[in-house]
């Protein structure tokens, strides 16, 4: 029996207690719950052990024949995960990646685009350790065809697998008794309108900093998101809202367990929605970035942008979505996992394996049609000399010397 490990993100919520530490090297913390669901699904999908002790590498090449990579938005022009490539060079093993979409915020496809060059070194020894690479959807597939490689596969988030089970129902009434809203910051400036009613659940640091008073001490993340909240909510009503009725959960089980007490969850989380969906519950993405988009789309899941959420009560957001497409979606992207899976000659336990050949649907048509027509500039590595990488450290830099003082 194969045995197999995982590393990157953690599965458990850490913050390691200042913003200092964090940007030090943040792809080590899954200061954010949602991250969380991506490092379980891989270890509950596989039965694999997570692993963030390197010391003995002689030690895990003895114990374990396959290593599965945690990441999530880390197809980034500036994120540097040279720690883990590292680690994977060292690794006799099967090295399988298959969560990877593009970085946070980025607007369209049209835009200039690099990889940092720690990226492109994990993407080769990622290449010659397993046969395909596994990404979220069909923009990030591009974009990694257009850095010059080829085997890469859409197979959309593990985190939508994780119940195993080939078919996944959506029980929508025609009424809801218990909304939710996942709630990102973003919020308070664009959708305050959809904040007043509803539970407001965080989910990452920057939200634990506004909704407890546990990172009261981290002086620098503090003054960044009051200087943020003081120029978006200066009358404080969003503030308000969150005292009255925000919850930041401690752990994950926690947070998963809110989700489940509700029979409607809405916001721009991505993972907090997909852990909705997973119970069987409506959950409706607002796709504030391509990042959201791409999955929604994907899975054909209902989605609305922040100009249409700006016009609509949550209400109306809840009776103008459906789920039956996606359900039908779900079915063919399950079974092209599986298809990924096998290709790359990993042992699994999911259900109802039809081993069958990888299936496309009109939406891979149309947006493969649509991006072979762009005329897309080939993706390169990001020059770390290059004005823009100086002008984002000296951002950063302000930030570490505003919040000392």
């Amino acid at each position: 029996m194969t045995k197999a490990m995982y590393i990157g993100l953690s599965p458990d919520y850490k913050y390691p207690g200042t913003f200092e530490k964090w940007f030090e090297n943040n792809t080590r913390y899954a200061s954010n719950h949602g991250a969380c669901l991506i490092s379980r699904a891989i270890g509950k999908e596989f039965n694999a052990d997570y692993i963030d002790d390197f010391s003995n590498i002689s030690e895990l090449n003895r114990q374990y024949d396959v290593c599965f990579i945690a990441l999530a938005t880390h197809i980034h022009a500036y994120r540097d995960i040279s720690y883990y490539v590292d680690v994977i060079e060292k690794l006799d093993m099967k090295v399988v990646a298959f969560s990877l979409g593009v970085e946070d915020y980025i607007g369209g496809m049209g835009e200039d685009y690099s990889l940092h060059p720690s990226v492109i070194r994990f993407l080769e020894v990622v290449s010659s350790k397993s046969k395909l690479i596994g990404v979220r959807g069909h923009y990030t597939a591009s974009l990694l065809y257009r850095a010059g490689f080829s085997n890469v596969l859409a197979i959309g988030c593990p985190t939508v697998y994780s119940n195993q089970k080939p078919s996944l129902k959506i029980n929508k009434t025609p009424e809801f008794e218990s909304p939710l809203c996942v709630y990102q910051s973003s919020m308070a400036e664009h959708l305050p309108h959809l904040l007043k009613d509803p539970l407001i659940l965080g989910q990452d640091f920057q939200d634990q900093v506004t909704f407890t008073n546990e990172l009261d001490d981290d002086k620098t993340l503090k003054s960044a998101w009051d200087s943020y909240y003081d120029r978006v909510d200066p009358n404080r009503a969003v503030r308000h809202c969150i005292e009255e009725r925000g919850t930041f959960p401690d752990t994950f089980e926690t947070w998963d367990s809110i989700i489940g007490q509700h029979d409607f969850v809405y916001g721009p989380r991505l993972h907090a929605n997909v852990a909705a969906l997973l119970k069987g519950i409506p959950a409706v993405m607002f796709a504030r970035d391509l990042r959201v988009r791409e999955i929604a789309e994907f899975y054909d899941l209902p989605y609305i942008t922040y100009d249409e959420a700006k016009k609509l009560s949550v209400q109306e957001i809840y009776q103008k979505v459906d789920f039956e497409r996606f359900s039908e979606t779900y079915e063919m992207r399950y079974q092209n996992f599986l298809y990924f899976l096998r290709q790359n000659e990993v042992e699994h336990s999911f259900e109802g394996d039809q081993e069958s050949d990888f299936s496309v649907n009109g939406y891979d048509e149309r947006i493969t049609r649509y991006l072979s027509a762009q005329g897309l500039n080939k993706v390169g590595q990001t020059n770390l000399t290059h004005y823009k990488w100086k002008s984002r450290l000296a951002r950063v830099s302000r930030i570490l010397t505003q919040g000392r003082s």
